[in-house]
């Protein structure tokens, strides 16, 4: 969270780090050196800064490949490296297409507002997370004292007068100290959505199935922002959430805190991210691994699917 809100502060130009001359000049012929050693070293750095999170596109790609052999890992992260380096291959092989790249000027400082912006917005959605994970108490120390130094930064690098900066200062305070002491508790029983969740125990899902019953399985984080849209727009469904509440079993576990016991049952399925969902039952004895991205037809089917028993087939002797 620090880190998020001290390049967003950088971007809006609240504080520079001027780094010593012969730092800064011997980092310029590094990277402007055109060697292999340099573009290596800038490729490693920008793929690293790319790569996005888990789930849904390069993290089913990773945990497909994590649960194969050598050559398939390879062929995977050779694939991966490939795509990442696609716009450079393009433009080596129509170096035309260079002259569609926007030539710097203004609109770079509306580009970097944009992603100061950005980093905002990400360092206040792990400030949530920070506050499921510990408590809000944490989360709300940790705000104030960032709005704190940003107004301090800003009362430094721009000319306001020290009267609003103090009043601003104070403003903030009062509002922490507010927030601290009047934080909300929650309820005593949260409300049913008609789902009674339970947690989750391995050997309970094969002893429900084995009993007959079909079991959903839900692992979810906080952070996990995949997780809360297919529970927003799918789970929270009137078809799904009415299936299942009317004779599925629905098991829920939270990995927003690390558990290893969460981390070996997803590891005993081969996966290594989340979302993770996955419907077992009479039909389906060693369960239906659903896609990271659901949609209520894709839940609804394989509750379905796992619901009926395979009917015996009559073999002739």
């Amino acid at each position: 969270i620090i880190v998020l809100a001290a390049f967003g502060a950088n971007l809006l130009g609240l504080f520079e780090i001027s780094l010593p001359w012969r730092i800064a000049s011997w980092l310029g012929a590094t990277t402007g050196d055109r060697t292999l050693a340099s573009h290596l070293v800038n490729g490693f750095v920008m793929t690293l800064l790319a790569t996005p999170c888990s789930a849904p596109f390069v993290g089913t790609a990773i945990a497909f490949a994590l649960s194969q052999a050598a050559p398939q890992i390879l062929l995977v992260f050779t694939g991966l490296g490939v795509g990442m380096a696609a716009p450079y291959l393009c433009l080596a092989a129509a170096p035309r297409f260079a002259t569609l790249v926007p030539r710097p000027g203004r609109w770079m400082l509306k580009l970097r507002a944009v992603a100061a912006i950005a980093m905002a917005a990400t360092a206040a959605w792990l400030l949530i997370v920070l506050s499921d994970i510990s408590g809000p108490m944490p989360a709300i120390v940790l705000a104030a004292a960032l709005l704190v130094a940003i107004l301090i930064m800003t009362a430094r690098r721009f000319p306001l007068r020290r009267a609003m900066v103090g009043a601003g200062l104070a403003v903030t305070i009062a509002v922490a100290l507010m927030a601290a002491t009047h934080v909300p508790q929650p309820p005593a029983t949260a409300p049913s959505s008609g789902i009674v969740w339970q947690p989750l125990e391995p050997a309970e899902i094969a002893a429900q199935v084995r009993a007959g019953h079909t079991v959903f399985v839900d692992i979810g984080a906080s952070w996990c922002v995949t997780c809360k849209v297919n529970e927003k727009l799918v789970l929270d469904s009137t078809a799904v959430r009415s299936r299942l509440s009317s004779g599925v079993v629905a098991i829920r576990a939270d990995w927003t805190s690390p558990s290893d016991a969460i981390a070996a049952y997803l590891r005993s399925f081969g996966r290594y991210g989340l979302p993770f969902n996955a419907v077992f039952g009479p039909g389906a004895p060693d369960g239906i691994l659903l896609p990271e991205l659901l949609t209520p037809q894709i839940v609804l089917d394989a509750i379905d699917t796992a619901s009926n028993p395979p009917h015996p087939e009559n073999h002739k002797t």
